[in-house]
């Protein structure tokens, strides 16, 4: 005697799906093209500097702020002689804030360093 369970087919598996595997040429690419996009980058922001250089020099002109000498008094302490554009500020650094000092008399035109 047979059963129905005998009779009836199974159905078909599914076809599983297969995705190709990564090729060399993929991967060669993939690097090419981020190559490519980080020399791009360096060139722009190397563009970017040497531009915004130029406009702080010229912002540094305006403001007449000239640093005729600094010394290291200590690894903590610093000291800065600033000329302006009628006189001179010594400025003292040190880890618990900064020190301005007038200095008496207009600025001389021309320092020796």
């Amino acid at each position: 005697m047979t059963t129905v369970t005998d009779q009836v087919a199974a159905p078909p598996p599914l076809p599983l799906r297969y995705d190709d595997p990564i090729s060399l040429m993929l991967i060669i690419k993939t690097l090419a093209i981020t190559a490519l996009l980080l020399a791009v980058a360096y060139v722009a922001l190397r563009w970017y500097s040497r531009r915004g250089n130029v406009g702080i020099g010229a912002r540094n002109e305006q403001a007449g702020l000239h640093c005729i000498a600094n010394l290291r008094l200590s690894p903590r302490t610093r000291v800065f002689l600033v000329k302006t554009a009628n006189e001179q500020v010594l400025i003292t650094e040190t880890p618990t804030g900064a020190t301005v000092t007038r200095l008496s008399g207009p600025a001389p035109a021309t320092l020796a360093d």
